[in-house]
């Protein structure tokens, strides 16, 4: 970007089945970048991003990197998923038996992580990362079905 930073996007959509769920669960920066050798710093804080009237629940992870910090910004987004079941601190088994409580089941799964380096500030960086999502995200009418 003509400020400097750099910006990495990642979208994973996972089909309703037996699977989609643990993969998109388990595909999350602190096991994938940490793998990759760098340290993760802090991390996940869970904030609720609105774009376009759309609530995101976006988790921040921050790493060190040899060229200095970057910021993973993951969304999992639940079909038939509320606000409620998004917490900061999550445990897959727990998410999984709550979800078969509220009758959600397995309707598939979709993932954003988008990665951000040249921001050491956190609130410029989460402000620089709405603005992005404002422009990437269109938002289209429920289409009702006819009967």
């Amino acid at each position: 970007e003509p400020d400097g930073s750099e910006w990495q996007a990642f979208y994973f959509s996972w089909n309703p089945g037996r699977v989609a769920g643990y993969l998109a669960k388990r595909h999350t920066p602190d096991i994938c970048l940490t793998a990759s050798g760098i340290t993760m710093r802090s991390g996940p804080d869970l904030t609720v991003l609105k774009v376009h009237g759309v609530e995101l629940p976006m988790r921040c992870y921050v790493f060190d990197t040899p060229n200095g910090l970057i910021r993973a910004y993951q969304c999992r987004w639940e079909a038939g998923a509320t606000r409620e079941t998004y917490i900061a601190q999550e445990s897959a088994r727990f998410n999984l038996v709550r979800g078969i409580w509220a009758g959600r089941g397995n309707k598939g799964q979709k993932v954003l992580e988008i990665i951000i380096s040249g921001y050491d500030d956190a609130d410029a960086s989460k402000e620089a990362l709405v603005r992005e999502l404002q422009k990437l995200i269109v938002v289209e009418p429920v289409r009702s079905a006819k009967l």
